[in-house]
């Protein structure tokens, strides 16, 4: 009994792993043809998370479910690019802002900041 149980969860984990595989090689088809865009998470995460077993598919693998392996792969891996370049810019978008005078302070505070800064200001 216990040995069934197993087999079903293996035959689930290749089905799941093969529904992921197809969706993701149907959408980097469409985005070389320059009809889709690149995953973003949860996609992009989703695709790379191939099952519980810790499994990572190959080309041989993959001709069992559509082939074209290095298409999937390449679009997964500018995927991946895409998103640290994005997450990249905007932590140093936040660096900036955090270093400027008067950020990461209430509107009232900033302006007291301002109006210390020009002292001229509140002497009229």
């Amino acid at each position: 009994m216990r040995g069934w149980q197993r087999l079903r969860g293996w035959v689930d984990e290749e089905a799941q792993s093969a529904r992921i595989f197809r969706r993701l090689l149907d959408t980097a088809r469409l985005w070389s043809d320059g009809k889709a865009g690149l995953f973003r998470d949860p996609e992009s995460t989703n695709c790379t998370q191939v099952g519980a077993s810790g499994k990572i598919p190959n080309a041989d693998w993959a001709e069992e479910y559509g082939g074209d392996f290095a298409t999937a792969i390449n679009f997964l891996q500018a995927s991946k690019a895409a998103a640290e370049a994005e997450r990249q810019a905007k932590e140093a978008a936040r660096s900036m802002n955090c270093n400027r005078p008067g950020a990461g302070r209430s509107p009232a505070t900033a302006v007291g900041a301002t109006a210390a800064v020009r002292p001229e200001s509140s002497a009229r």
